[in-house]
């Protein structure tokens, strides 16, 4: 027992029981920056999850003199002790779940590859570059599997852009375009005719017909959504006369928009296909 392995900043003699490389109380203490009183009470607290000769080793008698023995130069057991409990890899493990410290996982890492498996040798020749092509291979199919996942964002993202796109190209429409319009050119742009158009806006409580003419509800008024614009005509006994007319300006068609969006109604350019 005269091999010492480097754990962080702990110098570990290596002991052996049965087979197995173990590590004692105050080793374990002292690795996962817990005291010794922590490990134990943790034990004595889970007691039920442990099993002797799979977590551990109970040494007494016999045995603990036989250990003794063989251990005498390190100090890993006082003279006068009855007992000892020597932790496999899965003992270790266990306590490092119980004591749940950024530390102990730490250690226990570093227990894990450079004390519990002595079997890690050093990587030569073409047992390396195998080794390396095979991780190379990993590494590869992992990208590709990246490459998939962006590629399916990027498809999700123009999907998203095909819908958002129309809507921008219908304001930008509204917005280039200055001069008032008619109910029927808007009416149009839903796909509806004037007549059907004006008795949706008159459903909604956007307008109402007064003398032949639709008008805003007084809470619209006064906002430059609309614009009246005397007609002349000329009635068919050859009497003239004027006619007033609703137009709406672009500010309106904005506003229209805005308020038919809320009751699931949109220009033809972005309903579905």
């Amino acid at each position: 027992m005269n091999e010492i392995v480097k754990v962080g900043s702990n110098d570990i003699p290596v002991i052996e029981w049965k087979g197995q490389r173990v590590i004692t109380t105050a080793q374990l203490a002292e690795v996962y920056g817990a005291s010794e009183t922590q490990v134990k009470q943790n034990y004595g607290n889970n007691a039920i999850h442990f099993k002797d000769g799979e977590h551990y080793f109970l040494l007494k008698g016999a045995e603990l003199k036989e250990f003794k023995n063989r251990v005498e130069n390190f100090s890993l057991v006082g003279k006068n002790a009855n007992q000892i409990y020597l932790w496999t890899r899965k003992g270790a493990s266990r306590h490092c779940k119980m004591l749940g410290t950024d530390k102990a996982w730490e250690q226990f890492d570093e227990l894990e590859e450079n004390y519990y498996n002595p079997q890690r040798q050093a990587l030569y020749g073409e047992r390396l570059i195998s080794m390396a092509v095979i991780e190379a291979y990993k590494i590869l199919g992992e990208k590709d599997k990246q490459i998939e996942r962006l590629e399916s964002t990027v498809q999700d993202m123009d999907k998203v852009i095909g819908e958002l796109t129309p809507k921008a190209n219908y304001v930008d429409l509204i917005l280039k375009n200055t001069a008032t319009v008619l109910t029927t050119q808007i009416a149009q742009d839903y796909g509806m005719s004037a007549k059907a158009f004006n008795k949706k806006l008159e459903g909604l409580g956007i307008q109402r017909k007064v003398g032949g003419q639709w008008i805003l509800y007084a809470k619209y008024l006064g906002k430059g959504y609309v614009h009246s614009k005397t007609i002349d005509i000329v009635h068919s006994n050859g009497q003239p006369d004027v006619r007033m007319q609703t137009e709406w300006t672009q500010k309106g068609r904005l506003f229209l928009y805005e308020e038919l969006k809320k009751h699931d109604i949109y220009p033809v350019i972005e309903q579905a296909a």
